[in-house]
Order: C-alpha cells, then structure tokens, then sequence
C-alpha cells in the first residue's frame, strides 16, 4: 500500500489544539493592551482638557475677576461629553516662617497675604480641577491644582506696606 503525503486527523486535531492553547492567552493579551491604550488615551485627553479649562479661567481672571467660590460641575463639550468635570475655588493662606516675613513684603502675593490675615477679604486661591467619566466616581486623571491671586491694588494697602514695595 503506497503512503499519501498530507496529516492524518489525529495531527490536525494536534496542531489546532496546540493552536487554541497558544492563542487564548494572546488573544487576552490584545484585549488588555488594547483597553489599556484606551485609558491612556482618555486620560491624556481628560489632561489636556483640564488644562486648557484652567488656561481659560485664568483669562477670565483678567477679565472678569475671580471666579466665585465653592464648587461648580459641568461636562464637557461633544465628542468629550462622556468626561465630566468639578471645579473647587477656595481661599488659601500661606503661612511664612518668621525669618521670611521681611523678605515677603517685597512680593504683592504675600504683601497681600500678611496685610489681609485679618481682613475679610483673602488675596490667595486655590483652585482644583478634577475630571471623571460620566458615569463614576473616581478621577480619571490626577487632579490639577493650581493658585490664583487677587490682582493687587495699591490703593488698599497701607503706607507702610506701599513704602515697604518702593524699597523692594
């Protein structure tokens, strides 16, 4: 009997199940990396977004002032209107240690810090940006938290503290 090139059935049901074993865990692989990457990308747009918000704020500031205080929420714009956002205004106050009091009253920020510690009114702001999917509760990204200052009016501060700027 002569002999046929070719598999038998028992060498094909071999090769595919060796096949099945290799590519399981490959194909979990591709599915991880892939929604791996997913997240990269949302993450680096929540960051870019989070960014270019403060960015604008920053020019209302010059604009309009400071923004109110407490926290606001939005979402953003399509195709970004899966990402929500929380934006916190609050006062914030630094506390110099006493060899630096004399070096501060040269700077309108801390001029301003040391003369409002007892005024209503605070000069200094911390603003935190965070961003979240729509539907969750834990940030997407790292929050972004930046400072804003009151703009200085000289006409509010007393002399000292002017005749302290002219010597700065």
């Amino acid at each position: 009997m002569a002999r046929r090139a070719g598999f038998t059935l028992l060498e094909v049901m071999v090769a595919v199940f060796v096949f099945a074993i290799v590519m399981g865990p490959l194909i979990t692989m591709v599915q991880q990396n892939l929604a791996r990457l997913g997240r990269s990308r949302m993450q680096t747009e929540a960051a870019r977004l989070a960014e270019e918000r403060l960015r604008d704020l920053e020019l209302e500031l010059e604009i309009d002032g400071l923004p109110e205080l407490g926290t606001e929420e939005g979402t953003f714009d399509p195709p970004n209107d899966m990402l929500r956002w929380v934006l916190s205004v609050e006062p914030f106050a630094i506390e110099l240690p006493e060899e630096y009091r004399e070096r501060a009253n040269s700077s309108s920020v801390f001029a301003n810090q040391e003369l409002s510690s007892g005024a209503s009114e605070p000069t200094l702001y911390r603003v935190i940006f965070r961003v979240f999917r729509e539907d969750e509760e834990t940030e997407l990204i790292d929050p972004f938290v930046t400072l804003l200052v009151e703009p200085f009016d000289p006409n509010g501060l007393p002399e000292e503290a002017l005749e302290a700027l002219e010597l700065g």
